[in-house]
């Protein structure tokens, strides 16, 4: 099955035109399991012209991938991955888990924090299959997402 990123897209900006910070909640869980392979990002934007708090944005989407990304861990530390294997390719896979070896608690937040040819969902699958120790990953996570959706909506601050 083909994945289709204008449905996904259409489906993820629904959940957050229809629901606010409900909506945005649950679509960055879900864009950041390995089900729905999407750059959250993009839906931040409609926030900032709504004049929504943008300490709610960050700490909704925040959290909502940090769950997303406890899922993908939790995948992988019980092999349950391997059914979706289709869905993340070998050679994506194999390049997250020889950058967890190599970097680490910090090439896990540098992924999370800035643009890396390697997306971020796999990743938490490899740190549950390594057993990374959970509390460190989510901490890595959590401080990472919450930078990284500050930046954006800073950026935001500047250009608009």
């Amino acid at each position: 099955m083909k994945v289709s990123y204008p449905l996904i897209l259409g489906m993820l900006r629904n959940l957050v035109l229809h629901y606010g910070i409900l909506g945005l909640f649950i679509a960055s869980f879900l864009s950041s399991t390995i089900f729905f392979p999407f750059t959250f990002e993009v839906l931040l934007p409609p926030f900032y012209y709504l004049g929504i708090s943008k300490l709610f944005v960050v700490l909704s989407a925040t959290t909502g991938s940090l769950l997303g990304m406890y899922v993908n861990y939790f995948l992988g530390y019980h092999g349950f991955f391997r059914p979706f294997g289709k869905k993340i390719k070998r050679e994506t896979m194999h390049r997250a888990r020889e950058w967890m070896h190599k970097y680490g608690g910090v090439g896990l937040f540098a992924i999370i924090l800035l643009p890396t040819p390697i997306p971020p969902d796999p990743v938490g699958v490899v740190c549950g299959a390594i057993k990374m120790e959970l509390r460190i990953f989510l901490l890595i996570v959590a401080l990472g997402k919450l930078m990284r959706y500050s930046l954006v909506l800073g950026i935001l601050d500047l250009i608009l």
